[in-house]
């Protein structure tokens, strides 16, 4: 079938599963998800054919705005089936766009997007992707033994019991390029998982690795209680590029001795006026309810007026943030992570005039018309 759309009501289909299905072998497709959402959308899915395009857009009703909130209208994918969230088993060059995704069921290894083949390329932009259960084993987006590039940009991602970002190998002789920019990774790996954490590279020799992550945020939370690192290896080293970021640790360094411009060993919070130390202010950092937008705190916000490189690791910072604000490209205004904060207008002087009135007050205070006003030498 060609374009699509999956509304709750009223579109070509009420769910993605379906139209996903429908794709056949029609490659190319774009899926537009729109409309207001009163119902979760809760069947697993599987794109399986190259060039697909799932979208919603920025704007749209569907559209999260960069905080998934049940009582709200967004498009949610809410899987509890035992099933990962999206299994991507197409080849070509598919796109996921604007989604949120949540794993809601306990199994090990029920992963939120899961690229299975070898493949040109996914793109995972603008996505809230987390779990609900916190459960050891899962990753929210996870690439096995597979040839390929994984590009993630501008995507919020917590909850998860082992990995935020995965890669993972252990057969030799695969290429894997992942391409993180502006992500924020909150909150991820349990207390019997050793490894995981924000972002991580597992696998055996023989293979090219290759992991580049760009302004972006790994950081545990308070729920985190696992002994993995934020920027995590384990068994071989595969080749870091990290320009930029921020972790809770210090691993940023143990990764990639050359980074630039790290920001460690620091303390993710909500609390606007934290006190001594180095932090990460968002709105909520509850698990349950969490919102992981920036607060507005530019003097106690490391994420927030961070650093001046529109370019770091291979990448270009994104134009927009995640809930579509135009991001500030000047000396020390880029935000760190996928949120980026627009200042807050200066108060405005206790001098200036208030609307209606008049700038002089009284007409003594006024030249007569023809004259200058007098200048003091």
């Amino acid at each position: 079938m060609p374009d699509s759309t999956v509304q709750q009501a009223g579109g070509d289909f009420t769910n993605l599963a379906t139209a996903l299905a429908d794709a056949g072998t029609g490659n190319g497709d774009t899926i537009t998800i729109q409309g207001a959402w009163t119902v979760d959308d809760t069947l697993s899915c599987s794109i399986s054919d190259n060039d697909i395009t799932v979208i919603v857009n920025q704007g749209n009703a569907s559209y999260h705005n960069g905080v998934y909130d049940e009582s709200a209208q967004h498009y949610r994918l809410v899987v509890g089936d035992g099933n990962h969230c999206i299994q991507v088993d197409g080849q070509g060059d598919n796109i996921i766009d604007g989604l949120a995704i949540v794993q809601d069921a306990a199994g090990s290894s029920d992963e939120g997007i899961r690229q299975a083949v070898s493949t040109d390329s996914l793109s995972i932009l603008n996505c809230i992707v987390l779990a609900s259960t916190f459960t050891s084993g899962q990753d929210g987006i996870y690439a096995p033994n597979i040839d390929g590039i994984i590009n993630a940009e501008n995507c919020i991602i917590y909850g998860w019991g082992r990995a935020g970002c995965h890669m993972q190998n252990f057969s030799g002789g695969v290429t894997q390029t992942w391409n993180i920019n502006s992500l924020t990774v909150l909150n991820c790996e349990t207390v019997d998982n050793a490894d995981g954490g924000a972002y991580e590279q597992e696998g055996s020799g023989g293979s090219t690795l290759i992991m580049n992550i760009f302004n972006s945020i790994g950081v545990a939370g308070p729920d985190t209680v696992g002994s993995g690192e934020d920027y995590n290896t384990k068994n071989t080293a595969a080749t870091w590029s990290i320009d930029n970021c921020i972790d809770s640790d210090g691993s940023i360094t143990d990764r990639d001795a050359g980074a630039v411009e790290p920001l460690e060993d620091r303390t993710a919070t909500a609390n606007p006026a934290p006190g001594v130390g180095d932090f990460v202010i968002f709105n909520n950092v509850v698990q349950a309810t969490a919102n992981l937008l920036l607060q507005d705190v530019p003097d106690d916000n490391d994420a927030q007026d961070a650093h001046s490189n529109t370019t770091g690791a291979g990448m270009t910072l994104p134009i927009l943030d995640i809930t579509a604000e135009v991001r500030e490209r000047g000396a020390n205004e880029i935000d760190i992570g996928a949120d980026w904060v627009p200042p807050t207008p200066p108060a405005p002087s206790a001098d200036a005039p208030k609307f209606g009135q008049p700038i002089d007050q009284t007409l003594a205070n006024r030249p007569a018309f023809g004259q200058s006003e007098e200048r003091v030498a």
